[in-house]
């Protein structure tokens, strides 16, 4: 929507802006009803497996705990590059102004940090469930701001990090199904010996941390093939055919749960179903693929047919034999369960808060300050006169490389004079020669 504005350095923030105003509706405004007009008629609050309280509950559990994180990380994203040229002016500066400013925007993030610590960290998880979605940019913002303020410490960074840093959406989507059990109330026990717990909980994070990798892979092949960006054509025919799979599969399932309840014979089905998806399968692959992929598609299909056997065997053991394995004690919750009339959708709101949220998101959206504003305040009291970080100066390099014109002209002077900015990537003690950068935003070095 309106996607010509997103270069652009007001109409990206607006629409921003709008969006935060639509969460603080839906999840901290309980009066407005937003939540249960969107997500009610489609989630229902029958008990199942992994949602006892109902899907509609837990749906809402799961997303209020960290509705604002989204909104937050959209506006670190597009905040970035002033941060950037932030602290290349504040270090193109003389020494002893540098380390005012970054004294006088340090001292308020250190505050924060300690205010949360001693405060919101030493609540009882239900109170801290109920507020992390609040005061959990704290932490986050105040280790990124405190880690990158220096070159020393910008010079160094762990590998280990790094890669896990790259796979957190697919470990926070593997945890409940590779790594935790009883509903995420222990660690999944792979080596049954108690002494043994702390190989097993190596074992476990080792084949959790490299399945997630897998993952990762196979989401960014699988994305460039179903949604290319070449062609527009080809990512809605692939999204219809998606969606349609999801409501094939939601009927499917449907069945199976409906002859489950009614103990009905669901394994010749099940079997049925499974060899007509591979043969459908099969003569798309013979239509549209050759070569090498024909024979690794192939192999897919009958990985699928034989897997149909499999599921047919244990069906078939599962009707036979009188055992009903969802009625064991393997899904029997440990813990006691609430009431449902405790636990309604809207229980976790805090309007109060959720202003405070959405207003400090303003200044860090306005103010192309992802710290809450602290280090652009810092600038504009100690930095001297004309030295700030404007639009231009920190995004048209951007705009420039990507292609986009800003609507700025390219002959506008920059309001930043002309400071020394020293290179942070590798820092040398040979490179004695600084980077100066003049008004037309060149770069040349200090004869």
């Amino acid at each position: 929507i309106k996607n010509d504005v997103n270069h652009t350095q007001w109409g990206v923030r607006l629409k921003l802006a709008l969006v935060g105003l639509l969460i603080y509706l839906i999840w901290d405004l309980k009066e407005s009803n937003l939540y249960n007009l969107i997500f009610s008629w489609w989630m229902n609050d029958i008990k199942t497996i992994g949602a006892t309280l109902g899907p509609r509950w837990e749906w809402y559990f799961r997303s209020s705990l960290d509705h604002w994180s989204t909104f937050l990380g959209m506006i670190f994203a597009l905040n970035y590059p002033a941060a950037k040229h932030w602290m290349l002016v504040v270090e193109g500066l003389p020494a002893h102004q540098s380390g005012l400013i970054k004294t006088a925007a340090t001292l308020p993030i250190l505050g924060a940090l300690y205010w949360w610590y001693t405060g919101v960290f030493q609540y009882e998880k239900p109170v801290y469930n109920s507020t992390n979605a609040y005061f959990g940019c704290i932490p986050l913002l105040g280790y990124i701001f405190l880690r990158n303020l220096t070159p020393t410490l910008r010079g160094s960074y762990s590998h280990a990090l790094h890669e896990l840093g790259k796979v957190t959406l697919e470990t926070y989507l593997l945890q409940h199904h590779l790594w935790l059990s009883s509903n995420a109330k222990s660690l999944l026990r792979l080596i049954p010996f108690e002494e043994w717990r702390a190989c097993n909980m190596l074992v476990t994070t080792t084949v959790y941390f490299f399945a997630s990798r897998e993952l990762y892979r196979l989401t960014m092949s699988l994305r460039g093939m179903i949604l290319p960006d070449s062609s527009a054509k080809d990512c809605i025919r692939n999204l219809i055919v998606f969606c349609g799979t999801l409501i094939l599969s939601w009927g499917i399932g449907a069945l199976l749960n409906h002859m489950v309840e009614t103990q009905a014979e669901a394994a010749p089905l099940i079997f049925g179903l499974s060899l007509a998806f591979g043969t459908v399968l099969f003569i798309a692959i013979k239509m549209q693929h050759n070569g090498a992929q024909q024979k690794s598609s192939q192999f897919a299909v009958v990985f699928t047919i034989g897997l149909s056997f499999v599921a047919y065997a244990v069906l078939y053991q599962y009707f036979t034999s009188g055992t009903r394995v969802l009625e064991g004690d393997v899904f029997t919750p440990k813990f006691p369960i609430p009431k449902l009339a405790q636990k309604i959708p809207g229980e976790m709101a805090n309007p109060m808060l959720g202003l405070g949220i959405l207003g400090v998101s303003m200044v860090m959206l306005f103010s192309m300050d992802s710290y809450f504003g602290f280090p652009m305040l810092a600038l504009k009291m100690f930095g001297g006169e004309g030295v700030n970080v404007t639009y231009a100066d920190a995004y048209q390099p951007l705009l420039d490389s990507i292609g986009v014109g800003s609507g700025l002209p390219s002959s506008a002077p920059s309001s930043t004079p002309t400071v020394a900015l020293p290179t942070t990537d590798e820092p040398s003690d040979k490179d004695d020669a600084p980077l100066l950068r003049t008004s037309s935003g060149q770069e040349t070095l200090d004869p």
